[in-house]
């Protein structure tokens, strides 16, 4: 049994390495395959602010590397949760860097309200040098 089993891992294994490759863009251009790693935490500084940490690893040099938008969201009952602010890489340069393998930052969101809950969306973003894009979203809460 055990040799039949050893047979059977040897063929997978040389059916996988004889696969054609085909590009991640072409199965789907909103994948997160262009990311090796990564990760978002919030950080209460004050009563009225907090900031949004995020750290990337690609799985190779990207063209740009970074935060596609940050979307702080708030809400009163823990259920249904509004954007209060938007952080978009066209506006703030800071949050996308070039030719690298991983990039990380901050944003600082000052004008919380008692009364709330706040949550943060990180829309992470990489391109290659081919021009293929790559997406992948994650949420950060108090």
């Amino acid at each position: 049994m055990k040799k039949v089993s050893k047979i059977i891992c040897l063929l997978l294994s040389v059916i996988l390495c004889l696969a054609l490759p085909v590009s991640a863009q072409e199965i789907a251009p909103f994948s997160s395959s262009y990311f090796g790693s990564y990760n978002t935490y919030l950080w209460k500084t004050s009563s009225t602010s907090f900031q949004v940490w995020y750290d990337v690893t690609a799985v190779g040099i990207m063209t740009e590397l970074g935060v596609d938008y940050i979307d702080i969201e708030r809400s009163s009952d823990g259920t249904s949760w509004s954007v209060v602010k938007t952080y978009d890489r066209d506006d703030y340069s800071g949050l996308v860097n070039g030719n690298t393998t991983n990039h990380s930052g901050y944003v600082t969101y000052s004008n919380m309200q008692s009364g709330y809950q706040y949550r943060a969306y990180v829309r992470f973003y990489a391109r290659n040098s081919s021009g293929g894009k790559g997406y992948h979203g994650a949420y950060a809460y108090f």
